[in-house]
């Protein structure tokens, strides 16, 4: 299981899957508004915004949520995983130099998998 997971962060990140993901970021992007009623108002860009944010969220807990209602405990230990993730995206923007401009980040759990199966099959024969 470790494996495929391994082999699909990896086709993810880099190979097949990574101008798919490429696409799917950009509709998560915010745009730039000064107002909240002047981002209201430009229903065109909220659009796929809402949609790239609130439809994986909600199938996700279509899909999980029979399976968390029998153990309330893997309920609580998902929900701080994903409070975990989402607070190293608020801390990457409250820290955020204007200056020095970076991409949001976080925590990843499946990056660290595909990296490693990288280096498992790729390092035999390095020094």
């Amino acid at each position: 299981m470790l494996l495929c997971l391994g082999l699909g962060a990896q086709t993810t990140l880099t190979e097949v899957l990574a101008p798919l993901r490429a696409v799917v970021q950009q509709l998560g992007q915010a745009p730039a508004a000064s107002s909240l009623p002047q981002l209201l108002a430009d229903a065109g860009t909220v659009f796929p915004l809402l949609l790239s944010v609130a439809l994986p969220a909600l199938l996700l807990g279509w899909f999980a949520l029979p399976l968390l209602r029998r153990s309330p405990r893997e309920e609580v230990m998902a929900a701080v995983i994903g409070l975990t993730v989402a607070g190293g995206w608020w801390i990457t923007f409250a820290t955020d130099d204007p200056f020095d401009p970076r991409p949001l980040t976080s925590i990843s759990f499946v990056g660290p998998m595909g990296e490693s199966l990288l280096w498992t099959m790729l390092s035999t024969r390095r020094s």
